[in-house]
């Protein structure tokens, strides 16, 4: 029997797939532009990004077979996608990520900067380490 809400945590889940996704294309190379990381992602677990922009809205919901294929794809477990998934942020990490949505949100013309800032101090950060090497 399946939880009641199984299409709602698969979304949670499928989201937080892509967040990492996102995470990681920018953590190995600060950078590249973040644009078009959608359709990455819809390549990988191989569907048409506009699905994929289905699912993450909620508009389509993951069935069985689609969700065993993200698994796969991902190197999740079978039925990885219909459990609960705690995933720890400090504090401080929520608090500034509730505020650089808020500014996102709030102000659409200072979207590429506020992006373009946050590559930079990416950049920067990346710079210090390969220094410290």
């Amino acid at each position: 029997m399946q939880p009641p809400d199984l299409p709602a945590l698969r979304r949670a889940n499928l989201l937080q797939l892509f967040s990492d996704h996102v995470a990681q294309r920018m953590a190995t190379a600060p950078s590249d532009q973040i644009t078009g990381l959608d359709r990455e992602f819809a390549a990988l677990i191989q569907v048409h990004n506009t699905y994929f922009s289905g699912m993450k809205s909620g508009a389509r919901t993951i069935g069985d077979k689609l969700a065993r294929q993200i698994e796969t794809l991902c190197t999740k477990s079978s039925g990885w996608l219909d459990q609960p998934h705690a995933v720890d942020k400090p504090d401080g990490l929520v608090k500034f990520l509730l505020l650089a949505q808020k500014v996102y949100l709030a102000a659409p013309g200072t979207r590429k900067d506020l992006t373009r800032a946050m590559r930079d101090a990416m950049k920067q950060q990346s710079a210090n380490s390969s220094k410290s090497i």
